[in-house]
Order: structure tokens, then sequence, then C-alpha cells
């Protein structure tokens, strides 16, 4: 019986020692190659997103009404629609609050609790010079009364229109006053861009800030024609997702550098379809110097 009990004590001792050198030999097994590709490609994704997004704003923009009492502003998706159906539209949205449609009815002053003013637009930019220059669409700042420009980081800093060009639908900004440590984007040749490489975009879709969304360079050279202008400029074509409120953010490589200025989305009904464009970067940067000069 001892020495039955004596033998039972040394197996049992054997298997608690022979399990650690099993996990430790399983767990020493290294990745494939092309799972340890995966991981470094993932997070060079993330390090993008990290680095871009310090230079990446959100502008909110405070708009003017047109003639007919329309809030326009800050909306590019229904701006893209025959002027019939985008009427259609907000009958159908009005109708289904159950309001007056605001044509009808005096339109008073919107401002907030502390008597700021209510912004009913937004869009998104990008730093381009560290002296407090934003690049952004035209069409997000057109007709604005006032802009507000938020950081990642909270901060939030009124901004006037420096300049706007609307044949290339872009425009720049200047903060109305010096916010320390701004990192300027940078540009990319976009002559150089090829059709198929990873292409990231930056901003604030449906008021979502700070969305990433990725794909790739779909195509290069296309001509778009566009209800806000009749513009014979060259996009570039991505299926990165951009939707309203991207506009005017950056597109960018692998390597974080700007290839263009997300400006256009392609809709079916009024609903995006996967297929974006943007400015190319070499324009975009040529015409932003010549606004703040």
């Amino acid at each position: 019986i001892r020495s039955s009990s004596r033998a039972c004590r040394g197996a049992l001792l054997a298997a608690l020692l022979y399990v650690p050198v099993l996990a430790k030999e399983t767990s020493a097994v290294p990745a494939s190659p092309a799972l340890e590709m995966a991981r470094q490609l993932n997070q060079a994704f993330i390090e993008v997103a990290d680095s871009v997004s310090r230079s990446v704003v959100v502008i909110k923009v405070k708009t003017k009404e047109d003639k007919d009492g329309l809030e326009l502003g800050g909306n590019p998706l229904l701006e893209q629609l025959p002027e019939e159906q985008r009427q259609q539209f907000e009958r159908f949205f009005e109708r289904f609050r159950g309001q007056t449609p605001r044509r009808q009815r005096p339109q008073p002053e919107p401002t907030d609790a502390e008597g700021n003013p209510f912004y009913n637009g937004r869009g998104s930019g990008m730093v381009m010079r560290e002296d407090g220059y934003i690049l952004t669409n035209h069409h997000v700042v057109e007709d604005a009364e006032a802009i507000l420009v938020v950081f990642k980081d909270g901060r939030e800093v009124k901004a006037e229109v420096r300049g706007r060009d609307p044949e290339s639908d872009l425009a720049v900004l200047r903060l109305t006053e010096k916010v320390p440590g701004l990192v300027p984007v940078r540009f990319a040749d976009s002559d150089k861009v090829r059709v198929g490489e990873f292409a990231i975009a930056i901003g604030a879709p449906f008021d979502l800030e700070y969305s990433v969304t990725f794909g790739h360079v779909s195509a290069k050279g296309r001509q778009v024609e566009d209800m806000r202008t009749l513009s014979d400029q060259d996009f570039i074509q991505t299926d990165a997702n951009i939707n309203v409120g991207n506009s005017g953010g950056p597109l960018v490589n692998i390597n974080g550098e700007v290839m263009g200025v997300n400006s256009m989305i392609r809709t079916s009904m009024g609903v995006g379809v996967g297929i974006g464009f943007a400015i190319p970067s070499n324009l975009a940067r040529e015409i932003g110097d010549r606004l703040i000069e």
C-alpha cells in the first residue's frame, strides 16, 4: 500500500511539473508570417489615425437662410438633390415632426442658454499652418454668420473666413485668437497618388466627431458635375466612407499625408452609395496658400 501511494504521489508530481512545460511550449509557438503582417498593418492604421487626428478640426457654422427660409447650410447631401426633390424632403420632415413649415412661421434668432449663436451647420477641416489657418471646403462656410472651430482636445475657438474660392470649393479660415501647439497636416504629392493604395478619411459625419474610415483610392482624374459648381477640376475617387459632415476633412495615405480634401459624395435617392470625391492635395495646397497670402 505504501509503495502504491508513493507511486501515485510521484506520478501526480510529475504531471504537475509537466503541465507548465507544455503551456510554455504552446505559448512560445510563433505567429504565422501572415498573422504578424496583419498585426503590423492594424498597428499602422492605429498610428495614422492617432497622428492625423491632432490636425483635424470640427467646424461648427451658424448659417444664413435662403429667401424661402430653408436652412441649407451644413447639409451638402441635401444640396446635391434637385430643387424640387429637396423641397419634397423638407415638407415631408416638417409633416413628420408635426410642425408648421419653417417658411410660414417667424424665425427668432437662435441662441443657446448662454446667448451664443446656435450652430446649425457642421463640417470638418484641417490645420494648414501653425499660426492659426484652417483649410476646409467653401460650401461648409458659405453664407456663414458665425464659425466655431473645435479641436480634438476639446478646445473651442472662434474663426473668420480668410478667403473662399467657389470654383475649387476650397476656403481658408483664420482663428481669432492664438492657439498654442497647433500641428499642421503634411501634404502628399497628389500627382504621385496611385489607384489601389490605402485611403483613410477623418472627419465628423452626422455629428460623430473624429470618425475614421478607410478604403482605397478608386480612381484619379474624375470630373464630377456638382450642383454647387460646374468645376472641371479632377477629383480623387475613394471608397472610404464619406458622409455629411466629412466635407473639408482630410483623405490621407498610410504615411499620414493628406492626399486630398473630402468634398463630395455620389448619392442615389439622397443616400450615399460609398463613392466619395476629394480635391487633390496639390490643388488644395496651392489654393490655400493663395487665399492666405
